[in-house]
């Protein structure tokens, strides 16, 4: 059974994280317009979204088995050596595998895109994709919950395990404010200034060329702005 304390703070939640998708929905169709009249085209910014979803399709995998490596499948304490080894790996993964990408997908499929322009929709493109998987997505997915929550049409009938992980969760969306979701809407903003300044990066290394060997030596400035 969900022990919903307080209702009220629930309903106070659900807006918040309405805010925080209206706001994520603003910042990809505002990445979208912009990409569309400097690069006059979507390619580029097609192109973005598909690299961060290339980085992280290698990059879970890895976290995974690191994760299991490192803890056995254990929680482990705030700052031990586990804990601290998984942060490093989880920033040092982003750098490399998300920078790689960009510097793999440049180099090939997307080698029209080239020049400032289509590299600053290229950019976009990256972060806007970031926003709809990290912001936007569970935002919506939140929204969906506590109003199955509120309504009771997810706390029929559920299994022991179940109705304590919902409850939990309840808990959490409790505690979302609007001030919350707008410091993460800002922090995607950020996030995304950062990926196109890091795209254009990425691609005057690709165009200045010189070989793999050259380029991966290269890679190391946005891999460590990145990390």
């Amino acid at each position: 059974m969900i022990h919903l304390a307080d209702p009220g703070a629930l309903e106070t939640g659900r807006f918040a994280f309405a805010v925080m998708a209206l706001g994520a929905v603003a910042l990809i169709a505002t990445s979208l317009v912009v990409a569309r009249r400097l690069a006059g085209t979507l390619a580029p910014w097609a192109w973005g979204g598909v690299t961060f979803v290339l980085s992280q399709l290698v990059r879970a995998p890895f976290l995974a088995l690191v994760t299991g490596a490192v803890t056995g499948g254990a929680q482990p304490d705030a700052m031990s050596p586990a804990w601290i080894v998984l942060v490093t790996a989880a920033s040092l993964s982003a750098g490399i595998f998300e920078e790689g990408s960009r510097a793999l997908i440049l180099a090939t499929a997307g080698r029209r895109i080239r020049g400032t322009g289509p590299g600053v929709a290229y950019g976009l493109g990256h972060g806007a994709t970031e926003a709809l998987l990290l912001v936007l997505t569970p935002a919506i997915a939140a929204i969906v919950l506590v109003g199955g929550i509120l309504d009771g049409s997810l706390t029929v009938s559920l299994p022991a395990e179940t109705a304590a992980a919902l409850d939990q969760a309840a808990t959490l969306f409790a505690t979302q404010t609007v001030g919350i979701s707008l410091i993460a809407i800002l922090e995607r903003v950020l996030a995304m200034a950062l990926h196109v300044i890091l795209a254009l990066l990425v691609l005057r290394i690709v165009e200045r060329g010189g070989g793999r060997s050259a380029i991966m030596r290269r890679l190391a400035l946005p891999i460590a702005i990145h990390a």
